[in-house]
This record gives structure tokens, sequence and C-alpha cells, in this order.
């Protein structure tokens, strides 16, 4: 590690570290292969429209789950602050916690898919789909609470092994690929089958946090809806409009769109296997740090995730030309702004979420939450004002185009804002 990442944490943090940055992208060869070859074998065995379906009922699904996320940084950080001053039953209870908060919003994921699914065409498989992505991301609580111990490498080797099984038999048995949930739970079943397995491995070893109390379930819901808000919100109105655009757009075009939008959140998926161990790892160390070292560790992610989102986009425009319109035969927008405004919200997106993932677990993160939020519900309803005057492609690049601009802003201002602060940050650190 060098030195603006380096800590006082101990050895063997950094080698828990390692390891799992190492298995974590591992991971993404099975998965890299899964979009490459199965992708193309849903496209034509399910047919445009059943394609599309499909892609739009796991965009539905990971819509409804935008407030996990808030409430997972504010677990994980609790009970990482805990671990570091080795109380347990200060873990136990940031666990229990997190379960109780994580599991009032399961319960009402389910009851708003199915509302939505109640008046849709075919509600039982759009159920059942957009639920497995809910489930899934309630049973990620446990690859949180693990995450917090710095151990993230367990969840990442079962979902090794889950994807490995799940991909190889629906590339070998065609009627997986032609029914909608099957083909649901081999593109998304290895999440939810690795967290069980791994939460069952986190309380076999550490039985302690079964015994904890939802004593802090107020804090983690009051933070980390201000948290899931803000950058649930985001990812919440990508999924949306995919699910806008396989509603009413040409069959083609949405499922250029729902393959753009699925490709990114698999390019977009190494910031966040880099960074949940790495804010896990900086967590243990932070209050320990200097401000000009806390300082640079936040610029650096910045700038860092600024450059892979840029490189991202570069490859998701070729993917896009050589694969989804070639190869999937799904023809995208003639027009060049419009591509280039949905394009340049991912790099933004990329951006944001590197320096977010960090900031949120070692700032109380007030001043990059408020720009998020408030310039997304701006740029939404703009996109909503225009919607009856532009094509629903260009609507969504409307969107595109203000919300890239508010991401890059908000970074900046929560850059600002710590200079500010010269490196004072919430939680348990004393003031000097």
């Amino acid at each position: 590690m060098n030195a603006a990442w380096g800590p006082p944490a101990p050895k063997s943090q950094r080698t828990k570290l390692l390891l799992s940055l190492a298995v974590n992208f591992a991971t993404r060869i099975p998965g890299a292969v899964g979009i490459f070859l199965i992708l193309p074998l849903l496209r034509f065995d399910l047919g445009v429209r059943g394609y599309g379906f499909l892609l739009g009922a796991l965009a539905l699904g990971s819509t409804s789950t935008f407030l996990f996320g808030g409430f997972n940084t504010m677990g994980r950080r609790l009970v990482g602050e805990a671990h570091a001053a080795r109380d347990r039953e200060g873990e136990a209870a940031g666990v229990v916690s997190m379960f109780a908060v994580n599991g009032c919003v399961y319960l009402l994921t389910l009851a708003g898919i199915g509302a939505y699914a109640a008046v849709q065409p075919d509600p039982g498989t759009l159920f059942l789909i957009a639920s497995l992505v809910s489930t899934a991301a309630f049973a990620n609580t446990f690859d949180n609470a693990r995450a917090a111990y710095n151990e993230h490498y367990v969840t990442a080797l079962f979902q090794i092994v889950f994807q490995v099984i799940l991909i190889g038999l629906a590339f070998l048995v065609r009627p997986i690929r032609e029914n909608p949930v099957l083909a649901a739970l081999a593109i998304q079943g290895h999440l939810l089958l690795a967290s069980l397995v791994a939460g069952v491995h986190l309380v076999s070893a550490r039985p302690y946090l079964l015994g904890g109390a939802a004593r802090r379930a107020g804090w983690i819901a009051r933070g980390g809806f201000r948290i899931g808000i803000a950058d649930g919100l985001l990812a919440a109105s990508l999924g949306l409009s995919v699910v806008w655009m396989q509603a009413g757009a040409p069959a083609s075009l949405a499922g250029w769109y729902a393959t753009l939008v699925r490709l990114f959140q698999s390019f977009a998926v190494p910031v966040m296997l880099l960074l949940m161990p790495l804010s896990s790892y900086v967590r243990l160390g932070w209050n320990d740090r200097d401000p000009g070292r806390q300082d640079r560790i936040l610029r650096t992610t910045a700038i860092a995730g600024l450059g892979y989102g840029v490189m991202a986009s570069t490859a998701l425009w070729g993917i896009s030309v050589f694969y989804i319109e070639t190869v999937l035969k799904l023809p995208g927008p003639a027009s060049l702004p419009v591509a280039f405004a949905i394009f340049a919200l991912f790099a933004a997106i990329i951006a944001c979420r590197s320096y977010s993932t960090i900031a949120y677990v070692v700032t109380d993160g007030a001043r990059i939450a408020r720009w998020i939020t408030g310039g997304i519900l701006v740029s939404l309803g703009i996109a909503v004002a225009v919607r009856g005057y532009l094509a629903q492609i260009q609507t969504v690049a409307v969107y595109a185009a203000l919300a890239s601009v508010v991401l890059l802003v908000a970074v900046l201002a929560g850059l600002a804002g710590q200079c500010q602060r010269g490196g004072r940050v919430s939680g348990t650190r004393t003031r000097q």
C-alpha cells in the first residue's frame, strides 16, 4: 500500500484487503463470460420483446432496492467502528440493527413491486423476477456485515462457485434460456445464494452477533435514509428509465438501452468490488490518519473514479457499436448528442460513486448527499416536463446530460467541504 492509503492498520488487515480485492476481481471472469455468452442466447431464445421484458423486470427489481445502499453503508460503518474498538456488543448491535432496518425496507420493496406488477400484462412473472433482485439485495446485508470485518473475499469466493454453476447450466440447458424466470435466476441467482451461504458462515464464526439488540436501528435509519436517497435515487432513476423505455419505446431501441445499462452495471461493479473492502480498510484506521492524508485519500478516489469512468464509457461505446448493434441486432439511437449524453452519465456515475463510497463511511457525507439528491430531483423534473415534446430516448438524454453535470459538481462540492473541515470527521475521533 502506498503512503496515501497506508494505515496504521495491522498487517493482517492489509492481507485481508488484498485477498478481498483479488477474489472480488476474480468474480468478474465468469460474469464477463456470462454477459457475452449468455445475453446473445437470451436475446434470440426469448425474442426481442421477451428479452426486453426480462431486462425491464430486472431493472424494476433494482429500482426498488434504492434505499438498501444507504442503510448498508451506515451499518458497515457502525460495525467497523465497533470492531476496531474490540466492542463485541457494539458489533452485534450494529449487525442486528442493520438487519432490522433492511428487513422493513425489504417488505416495502415487495409491496411496491407487487402493486406495479398487478397492473401489468404478466404480473406473476414480473413479480417473481423483480422480487428475486430485491431478495438478493436484502441478503446482501450479510455481505456488508462481513465487509465491515474486511473479509469480503469469503462472499466473493462463493459468488465465483455459484456463477460458474448457473451460467454453465444456462449455456447447456436451452429451456432455462427460454423461460424468463429461470433466465433471471441464471443471471442473478449467484448473488442471492452466495450471500446466504456467506451469512451462515459469518454467524457460525461469530455466534455472538446473534445476541445483539436493534438499539442502533434509529441511527442507521436516519443516516442511511439520507445516503440512500442520494445514491439510491440515482440508481433508481436509471432503472426506471429502462422500465419506461421498455413500456413505450420501439422494442429494438428499448432492448439496446436495457442491454447498455446492464453492461454499464457490469463495468461499474469493479469499482464497488474495489471500494467496498477498501472503504472498510480505510475506516479501520481513519481516525489515526492526519488531515493531509485524509484529503489525499478522497482526492485520489475521485480522480481515479473519473478516469475509470471515462475509460468505461469509451469501452461501452465500442461495445454498443460492435456487440449490441452488430451481434444482438439491436440498433441504438441515430443522434450522436443523444448517445453522448447517455455515455457521459455513465462516466459521471462511476466518478461520483467512487468518491461517495469512501466519503460516506469516513465523513458525515451531508454536503455531497444534498448535492446529489437536489440535483437528481431537478434533472428528473426537467426531463418529466419536456417528455411530451420529445421521443423517449431523447427525454432520457436530457436527464442524462443534466445529471452528469450535477454529479461532477457534487464531487467537487464534497472535496471542497472536506478541505474546509481540515480533515474533521464524524464518529469517534476527538477534536484536536
